[in-house]
């Protein structure tokens, strides 16, 4: 993504906590956060704590691919997630249609730019 915007967007992807102690200072107000929320309730308590953190800090414009019933405030967009029903290691397959999709719709210039 880099290469293809001639430096203008890049791309990256991180674990939550891979983030919180790293990358974070990467983002800003209009970095496009994409966020595949846990089906498990222990990471869910993580996640919901780095989603509150980035709203305190005013970092990013959250999208949230969630199962039902997680209430992380500071989402500003929130998509069901496809396959809740599955253990977090085999959703992917199922999950990862939204994210690229969305990834594919973004263009320099849109004022969202993914990060």
């Amino acid at each position: 993504m880099l290469e293809m915007s001639v430096g203008r967007i890049a791309a990256i992807s991180e674990t939550y906590l891979g983030l919180r102690h790293g990358p974070m200072s990467f983002l800003d107000r209009e970095t496009l956060v994409l966020c595949l929320v846990s089906t498990d309730h222990q990471r869910q308590l993580y996640e919901a704590d780095l989603l509150h953190e980035l709203r305190t800090k005013q970092l990013g414009r959250i999208i949230a691919l969630m199962p039902p019933g997680f209430s992380g405030e500071g989402i500003h967009t929130r998509v069901a997630a496809v396959a809740p029903e599955l253990p977090d290691h085999l959703r992917t397959p199922f999950e990862i249609v939204f994210p690229t999709t969305a990834g594919l719709s973004l263009e320099p210039g849109d004022g969202v730019e993914p990060g």
